[in-house]
């Protein structure tokens, strides 16, 4: 990620917290919404991901040795 990215990514979640603190009466269903679509983006984010893979030694890889 570049730094310019996490600067947005962090910017928007400070403002969808300050608006969701700003919202009280609504706090309960818009923290609830926020929560889902962070859920719906990990899941979409993620959806390729061979879990059982990554703690795999990679084929082809060279192994540290005696030289």
């Amino acid at each position: 990620m570049t730094p310019v990215s996490v600067l947005v990514l962090l910017a928007g979640l400070f403002a969808a917290l300050y608006g969701l603190l700003q919202a009280e009466d609504n706090a309960l269903m818009l923290g609830s919404l926020l929560l889902f679509a962070l859920l719906a983006a990990a899941m979409v984010v993620t959806r390729k991901l061979d879990w059982y893979r990554i703690g795999q030694p990679q084929v082809g890889a060279v192994q540290g040795g005696n030289g």
